[in-house]
């Protein structure tokens, strides 16, 4: 049907398939084993995995999923072990593949703030996995997260595959409390022109997911793809000027 279209599918992602679930970790391996040879099957240069486990009730039932807690990674030095393993073993069967395996920035696990996701990256140290820096799952919660910019920095130098959206964050510095809603790309509390030059500014070379929840959703990831064209275009030509 693609090749009909004229289209290609550039990369994979797959979501709460993590392979170190307490019930279900060895089949969301060998899952993961079968999305990376359906990738090459298809021409796909990227797969997309997580470590985030499936949604609670309390999360199906919320209007927004992210307002209620959902699965945390254990503290524990033997799964975090595991998780590298595993992970390790995947970006193994990608780069013989010719994949690139790229991880979710996700709340609660390995890879829930920019340090942790930059020391797992660190201690995976493996040449065909790199991060996914999908920081509008941490810029969304009702809770205190680190500021963007720093989690952009941390993570930017692995950048790998990259979803983006994007999220009208409110914080009452008197109580604590924050709130989110959903935002296109060039609005919202993460300035993506400045997040995206930053990472081509480090060699980032790979593709963009455009993502958005509400509303009229297919509208508003072609206008967040047209956003992101224009930074490429801008980004380009000022390259051509300096050379």
């Amino acid at each position: 049907i693609c090749r009909g279209l004229g289209l290609a599918v550039p990369a994979i992602s797959t979501a709460r398939r993590s392979v170190i679930d307490p019930d279900h970790g060895d089949a969301n391996l060998a899952y993961c084993h079968r999305v990376i040879d359906t990738a090459a099957e298809l021409g796909a240069g990227w797969v997309s995995i997580g470590l985030f486990g499936p949604l609670t009730r309390a999360q199906q039932d919320a209007t927004w999923f992210w307002t209620q807690p959902g699965p945390r990674n254990p503290a524990d030095p033997e799964t975090y072990r595991l998780a590298l393993d595993r992970v390790r073993e995947l970006a193994g069967h990608a780069g013989r593949s010719g994949i690139q395996l790229s991880l979710e920035m996700y709340e609660d696990t390995y890879l829930g703030t920019g340090e942790g996701a930059a020391r797992f990256m660190t201690d995976l140290d493996h040449p065909a996995a790199r991060l996914n820096i999908d920081i509008g799952n941490l810029v969304r919660l009702h809770r205190p997260v680190e500021p963007w910019t720093r989690m952009i920095a941390r993570c930017a130098p692995f950048a790998g595959y990259w979803h983006v959206k994007n999220y009208y964050r409110m914080e009452d510095s008197a109580t604590g409390r924050a709130m989110s809603h959903p935002a296109p790309l060039l609005g919202g509390t993460i300035n993506w022109r400045a997040a995206i030059n930053m990472a081509l500014d480090l060699g980032f070379d790979s593709p963009f997911l455009v993502e958005h929840y509400g509303g009229d959703g297919l509208w508003i990831c072609a206008r967040n793809r047209d956003y992101i064209r224009d930074i490429l275009t801008e980004r380009r030509r000022r390259d051509d000027k300096d050379l």
